[in-house]
């Protein structure tokens, strides 16, 4: 995803340049993840440390495949632990089905944050 829209006004957030009000480059929300607090939160599974989140994405027919990853904008920010948890490479208590809702209410979280600090309109 690229920006092609002008003007484009830059602003700062941390250390990374954010372009208001338009599409931030797909590479930027991956380096914004760092830092941010976790979405997904899962409850006995989330670890609540926002220096382990990244960006997580959710993986569903028709939009990934071998060597295919999904959008970014198909994604949550997640800690370390939830990360882990939903893409199913530590057992927990909790059916696929019951991390992929959480993972899904995650994406809508972060898409929510994302709004309010001016990336997504």
């Amino acid at each position: 995803m690229t920006v092609t829209d002008a003007p484009i006004r830059i602003t700062r957030l941390g250390t990374l340049s954010i372009l208001s009000r338009r599409a931030v480059e797909v590479t930027d929300l991956r380096k914004l993840a760092l830092g941010q607090d976790c979405q997904v939160r899962i409850p006995g599974v989330c670890n609540f440390n926002p220096e382990t989140t990244s960006l997580a994405h959710f993986r569903m027919a028709g939009t990934c495949g071998v060597g295919l990853k999904p959008s970014d904008w198909q994604a949550s920010l997640a800690c370390s632990a939830c990360h882990d948890a939903v893409d199913m490479r530590v057992p927990t208590q909790y059916t696929k089905d019951e991390l992929d809702l959480m993972m899904c209410h995650g994406i809508l979280r972060t898409h929510e944050h994302w709004r309010r600090i001016g990336v997504m309109k």
